[in-house]
């Protein structure tokens, strides 16, 4: 859109407006006289002018202004994403601890724990930190302040550097110091070999003689228990030879007991028949008669002699 003057042969804005056809615009010099001869009325744009000029030239800094938030917003975002992967790595490590305790293996977790107390996050030097921040977001076009940016940024990165070679040199002093333990734990060991290898000796020598022993002492219980087994074979045989002469004499007894009595049954009464069935033990009668305290009543011999008959109470 133009918005000069439109009066002929004038380069300067138009700043005023006329309300005839068209709503002309003229400088501040041709719109009085424009009024005048056409008899319109007029209106000033400076202030609207004066307003877009302004949003025109802020425009630029607006860009500059997202942009700022646009960049703060990144570098907020890494660092939100390294502070989850430092707090992931930790909460690996606590679950190492937990499954190190649950398995007894309490050197493990304790070498965990001491390799997290040296490290101290909040008591790092920061400044170089806010150093790239100042840099990153500073519109300061002065070489001089440049420069000095850059030499302070030359100066953290050294001592940061110098920082790291100090604990590095520390580092190496405590692994030289565990090395030359190790070194003399490992002589230690070696001098206690060869004493280890003589009682294991000793022990395996002792081991055998034991063996030879054991064996020798097997062979002996094992003539022992055929000895035994004959002895016992020889037993069984000879109490079984003792039964069949003690049943063989018992019935032999019995027979010559039982003619015994029916001879002498005639002339003995009821004591003298009980006493001599007591003294002879016909079919238990000693047990009936004295152990279980019965008393006989009387005894009958059958007319042929062959059976008694005892009434007991």
């Amino acid at each position: 859109m133009n918005n000069t003057c439109r009066h002929p042969n004038c380069s300067e804005e138009g700043l005023c407006e006329c309300s005839c056809e068209g709503n002309l615009r003229f400088c501040d010099s041709h719109i009085r006289k424009h009024s005048i001869e056409n008899y319109c009325l007029t209106k000033s744009l400076r202030v609207n002018y004066q307003v877009a000029q302004a949003r025109l030239n802020n425009n630029a800094l607006d860009r500059l202004s997202s942009e700022c938030v646009l960049l703060s917003q990144s570098l907020i975002n890494e660092i939100l994403y390294h502070l989850q992967e430092s707090l992931n790595v930790l909460q690996d490590k606590k679950s190492q601890i937990n499954e190190l305790i649950f398995n007894d293996q309490k050197e493990e977790a304790e070498r965990i724990s001491m390799w997290a107390n040296p490290i101290s996050i909040i008591d790092k030097d920061k400044s170089l930190f806010s150093l790239y921040i100042r840099k990153l977001l500073s519109f300061n076009e002065d070489p001089i302040t440049e420069q000095t940016l850059e030499d302070e940024l030359k100066r953290k990165k050294f001592e940061s550097a110098c920082e790291k070679t100090e604990e590095v040199k520390n580092e190496l002093k405590m692994v030289k110091i565990a090395y030359k333990e190790k070194k003399i734990q490992i002589k230690n060991t070696k001098k206690v070999i060869p004493e280890s290898d003589l009682s294991l000796k000793e022990s395996n020598n002792s081991l055998k003689n034991e063996t030879k022993y054991y064996e020798e002492l097997k062979i002996i219980l094992a003539k022992d228990i055929e000895c035994l087994k004959e002895q016992k074979q020889k037993l069984c045989l000879d109490l079984k030879n003792y039964h069949e002469r003690k049943t063989s004499g018992i019935e032999d007894k019995k027979f010559q007991s039982w003619n015994d009595f029916k001879s002498y049954f005639g002339v003995m009464n009821d004591e003298e028949k009980i006493v001599y069935l007591v003294q002879n033990n016909f079919q238990d009668f000693r047990n009936d008669i004295v152990e279980k305290k019965c008393c006989v009543d009387w005894i009958k011999v059958t007319d042929d002699s062959n059976f008694l008959f005892i009434c007991i109470f």
